[in-house]
Formats: C-alpha cells, sequence, structure tokens
C-alpha cells in the first residue's frame, strides 16, 4: 500500500542537481508558513547507491522499497498535522519508480537546467564539501545510467555527466504521469533577470505542491546563491556531443542551444 498521509500533505522537487536546489529548500521552509523543506534528507546517499546497483544488475528493490517507505514514514511522524513535507532530493531519480509506488497522492516539480551549463557547474561542485574529494572515484555513488550506454568505459567525465543529465530528466519524465500534479520548471527562469518571470516559476511550483495561499514573493531574492560552485578552470563541452547525448531531451525541455 502506498504512504497515504491523512493529516500531512507531501510533495517532492526533483531534479539532476545543480538547479538552485538548496535555494529553493531554504525559501519555501523560511517563507511559506506550515511548510516543512527537507534537501537530501539523511539516508538519501545510501538509497541512491543500492538503487544504483539495482538498476544495474537487477535485485535490490524490495531492499530499497523499505528503506525509502520507513525513511519517509519517520520523518512524516515526526511532523504536526496540517504540515506540508517538501522533499527536495536530486539523489531520488535512481529510484523514481519506487517513490511513484510509494506516495499518493505525488505532487511532484521537475526542475532543469542548460545540460551545457549544468556540465560545467556539476564538473565543478561534483559534491558537498566531504565527499568532493572522492566522488569521482566512488563506485554507484552518482545516477548514471543502465544499463551503460556504449563505450561508456572509455567516455570522458564530461560525457559521463551529459549522460547523467539525459539520465535523471528522463526517470523523473518517466513517472510524471503518474504524479496527481506536476510542473516542469527551468533554474534559467528562476533566477532570470526577469521579475515577473522569476515569481511566475516560484508561482507554479508552489501550487503544484499543495500551498493554498497565493504567494506573492516579495521575500524572493536570488541574489545571492546558497550552494554555489567552487572556483575552477574553465570545463569546455563540446556542442556536438550535447547535441549527440541530450540533443532531443534538451529541446523537448525548452533549450535550444
Amino acid at each position: 500500500m502506498p504512504i497515504v498521509s491523512t493529516d500531512k500533505r507531501v510533495g517532492f522537487i526533483l531534479s539532476s542537481g545543480r538547479t538552485g536546489t538548496v535555494f529553493v529548500t531554504r525559501a519555501l521552509e523560511r517563507h511559506l508558513p506550515g511548510v516543512v523543506s527537507v534537501h537530501e534528507p539523511r539516508g538519501s546517499r545510501t538509497n541512491l547507491v543500492l538503487s544504483n546497483v539495482r538498476n544495474l544488475v537487477g535485485p535490490g528493490t524490495e531492499v530499497v522499497r523499505t528503506r525509502f517507505r520507513e525513511g519517509l514514514q519517520r520523518r512524516l511522524d515526526a511532523l504536526p498535522a496540517g504540515t506540508l513535507y517538501v522533499e527536495v532530493n536530486p539523489m531520488l531519480v535512481a529510484l523514481t519508480d519506487i517513490l511513484a509506488d510509494e506516495v499518493e497522492p505525488l505532487h511532484l516539480v521537475h526542475l532543469t537546467r542548460d545540460p551545457t551549463d549544468w556540465v560545467r557547474s556539476i564538473r565543478k561542485f561534483r559534491a558537498s564539501t566531504k565527499f568532493r574529494p572522492f566522488i569521482d572515484h566512488a563506485p554507484f555513488a552518482n545516477p548514471y545510467p543502465s544499463p551503460r550506454p556504449d563505450g561508456w568505459w572509455r567516455a570522458s567525465r564530461v560525457e559521463r555527466a551529459l549522460w547523467r543529465w539525459r539520465y535523471s530528466n528522463e526517470r523523473i519524465l518517466a513517472i510524471r504521469d503518474r504524479a496527481a500534479s506536476y510542473v516542469h520548471l527551468r533554474y534559467e527562469d528562476l533566477f532570470a533577470d526577469d521579475r515577473d518571470l522569476q515569481l511566475a516559476t516560484l508561482g507554479a511550483a508552489v501550487r503544484t505542491l499543495g500551498v493554498d495561499d497565493d504567494v506573492d514573493g516579495s521575500w524572493l531574492d536570488t541574489s545571492v546563491r546558497e550552494n554555489p560552485a567552487p572556483p575552477g578552470e574553465r570545463v569546455d563541452v563540446d556542442p556536438a556531443l550535447v547535441e549527440r547525448i541530450c540533443g532531443p531531451l534538451a529541446r523537448e525541455l525548452g533549450y535550444t542551444s
């Protein structure tokens, strides 16, 4: 039976990461009464690793399902009645099938970022500070497609990152029809110079999550980034590689360059 909360509401914000998720997490909880917003809650990385192994070799679904269900249920049980719980968690892309099975109704915000810009950001950031030195060498620690594409073992880190962008967004799109409410929003619109576009994007997100009141967004300030990538050398991304791996999906998601 799916997790159905009778006295709390539940929403999820999913992405490939590096889409402003830390900013969104903190902004929602700071400024929307009754909202508890959590970014990559404890156990998320372990669930990601286990799901990656499962997706590659087959067995393990029930282990991941039990861990996900019990973790989410504990977090919901700790909240007062009437709370809107929002989980902002890019690591869920490897177990979107389980998410769709276990949460009812599912309210889903899908955040994306231009693949070229995203690759530059993820290659600089790689992971949170404590994991950054190891993340490129830790098996199954990042979302990657299963089965692996042809030539995977010879692929550059940039090429693998492009596959990760495609895989993550394909996994989210695969469950959109199972959601009670779904919206696709772009990082570029949330952080645009156009204030009206910013507010329209924010409004679409909170309505999809189930915020009943109108949100004027007067508090929205994107001038300070909550989780910036560290400085580093420019990451070169071949446009032909982007087109080959991500082109059709990028256009479907509103990216034309």
